[in-house]
């Protein structure tokens, strides 16, 4: 259940963040994404571990994704294919432990 919950969850924090996104901005992730990142990251994980936990895993995950994709537009753009992969899913699995 958590395997296929985690890269959903990612997936809803993406699309508000790319809704909160429509500013303009093009440089880095602003503070208000990386916020509403972390806001629905959160309010999403609780549904399947502690808040503590979620809060935990939320932050750990945008400096992932912040990593990977150094704008709001192009995290916007992952899939829920692409947080399947191994590759996501060892990064997933970092942020849970």
């Amino acid at each position: 259940m958590k395997k296929k919950l985690i890269p959903a969850l990612l997936l809803i924090c993406l699309s508000a963040l790319q809704l909160s996104a429509q500013n303009g901005e093009k440089k880095g992730w602003p503070s208000k994404e990386r916020y509403a990142f972390i806001s629905e990251c959160i309010k999403a994980a609780q549904k399947g571990m502690s808040e503590d936990t979620a809060r935990f895993y939320c932050y750990c995950m945008i400096f992932k994704m912040e990593e990977k994709y150094p704008t709001v537009e192009e995290a916007a753009t992952i899939s829920e294919d692409k947080l399947a992969s191994p590759e996501w899913q060892k990064e997933i699995q970092a942020c849970l432990q």
